[in-house]
């Protein structure tokens, strides 16, 4: 629930959103990881993988179109 709400604000929210969800996860990891809320490395492996993905889908739309 947590995770799918911070998902949706890093994926199509405003810049403002993503400044106060990052300022959110810098200033209360302790009370974060208490909630069982992923720590920021666990977020930015997540958002690494998710931009691998998007590469690879990327490059297979583009063979698909020669």
């Amino acid at each position: 629930m947590w995770v799918e709400a911070m998902q949706n604000i890093m994926s199509n929210g405003s810049r403002l959103k993503k400044r106060i969800l990052g300022s959110i996860l810098n200033a209360k990891t302790p009370i974060l990881k208490a909630l069982g809320i992923p720590s920021k490395q666990q977020l930015a492996g997540y958002e690494r993988r998710v931009q691998q993905l998007a590469r690879r889908i990327n490059s297979l739309g583009r063979r698909l179109r020669r």
